[in-house]
């Protein structure tokens, strides 16, 4: 889902692997999920609906993987997380707009613009952090961590 969208003339690497997934969906063991792409699928205004606890898992991983990869500490599980899709929640995503832009001036490229990401923490080793990614230069999440009890 995040790559749906993206520049054929930019992504041609990465068009041609989404391709080949959506062909994979005919196998037989992708046919579970298959069919629950299928029923979520709105043909109006033409989006799928998107999974938005998993979407949520896969960010939360990269969060904690990356601030280990940083900081050489496990992340707490017990932390609260919290993400905002900054393309589909425009007007959510804009009570953060300092936030945001403040990340966007430093972030950290992985492939050919292919991944992008930056963080913030309040305070060394604290546990409030804001983390800006940005997927094939066309989706982008703000994710954040925050200590116990702290509301988002």
């Amino acid at each position: 889902m995040v790559k749906a969208g993206i520049d054929k003339q930019r992504f041609p690497k990465e068009l041609a692997d989404s391709l080949k997934a959506i062909n994979n969906l005919a196998r037989p063991e992708s046919r579970r999920f298959a069919i629950s792409f299928l029923e979520h699928y709105e043909p109006n205004p033409g989006r799928h609906h998107v999974d938005l606890k998993r979407i949520e898992r896969v960010l939360y991983r990269i969060v904690r993987g990356l601030f280990y990869h940083h900081v050489k500490v496990r992340l707490l599980e017990s932390l609260p997380f919290k993400f905002v899709s900054i393309n589909d929640s425009p007007s959510r995503a804009a009570a953060f707009s300092g936030v945001i832009a403040g990340l966007e001036s430093c972030p950290t490229t992985i492939g050919e613009d292919v991944f992008r990401y930056a963080f913030e923490q309040e305070v060394p080793l604290t546990l409030s952090m804001a983390w800006l990614f940005t997927f094939y230069d066309h989706r982008k999440f703000l994710c954040l961590t925050t200590p116990p009890g702290l509301r988002v």
